[in-house]
């Protein structure tokens, strides 16, 4: 049906439990810096932040650990780190396209 609206409450690609903040965090920045991101907290969240991407909504019901220890980000907000923005990054938008500079 075309018309309707449907909530997913639950997806069974990634199977693993949600972060623990509290004896986890350390993975978490771990993570960030082998990706080379900066692990900053905002307003208790964690985000991560490089020269070209911001990646925020990284709370504890977004981050998931998989049986390895791997971890999945779930429905995180991704942007782009603009000149303009609080982070002073390298990235423009332009004509509706990205540009490096």
């Amino acid at each position: 049906m075309p018309d309707t609206f449907t909530f997913v409450v639950e997806q069974p690609f990634v199977q693993g439990r949600f972060i623990d903040f509290n004896h986890e965090a350390s993975a978490l920045k771990e993570e960030a810096n082998k990706r080379g991101f900066a692990f900053k907290v905002e307003n208790f969240k964690p985000l991560f932040v490089n020269n070209d991407y911001i990646i925020q909504d990284l709370h504890e019901k977004n981050i998931l650990v998989d049986k390895k220890g791997n971890l999945h980000f779930i429905d995180a907000v991704i942007s782009l780190n603009t000149k303009d923005s609080r982070y002073n990054g390298i990235r423009t938008y332009g004509n509706g396209k990205v540009k490096n500079r």
